[in-house]
């Protein structure tokens, strides 16, 4: 009975952190194929590499690429010894790809807008200040003045008897 315990207990704990399901990483041991994917584009002559989560990485003569299992049918990711289920997966980690960047990107555009309007808040408060300080100057009798330090400017006459 003791033993039948353990056995339960290792079952759902390997159950559990992963071991009985499929591996991440899929290695596709540089197998050579032609295949077309669900948009109808033909990828020839390429050497397979590995499958992950989100798709499969392959190389050709121009380097290669990667193409995610939502543009894959199921029956090629069958014969490649793909379980089907990696397309809902996915497609379910694009999706939740996509809401981070989204939310990231609203983020990012809130702060900038913030920014933005201190920067604004910050100008007009030095143009008014700009303005009251000319205002008391000209209030303080600076009024007819040229130059920037309010003292008017007096223009020398040659002596008389040159």
């Amino acid at each position: 009975m003791r033993m039948m315990k353990w056995i339960v207990v290792v079952c759902l704990l390997a159950a559990t952190s992963g071991l009985a399901q499929t591996p991440e990483k899929i290695d596709l041991k540089d197998v050579t194929v032609t295949f077309t994917n669900i948009s109808g584009d033909v990828y020839t002559n390429v050497s397979l590499a590995h499958g992950d989560l989100d798709g499969i990485t392959y190389f050709d003569d121009g380097g290669g690429g990667f193409i995610s299992y939502t543009n894959l049918s199921p029956d090629l990711l069958t014969q490649w010894g793909i379980p089907a289920d990696r397309i809902e997966t996915a497609r379910q980690r694009a999706l939740a790809k996509a809401a981070q960047d989204r939310d990231f990107w609203a983020a990012r555009n809130a702060q900038a807008a913030a920014l933005q309007a201190q920067y604004a808040q910050q100008l007009a408060a030095q143009q008014a200040a700009d303005a009251a300080a000319a205002a008391a100057a000209a209030k303080n009798g600076n009024q007819g003045t040229n130059s920037p330090s309010g003292k008017k400017k007096h223009k020398s006459t040659p002596p008389a008897n040159q």
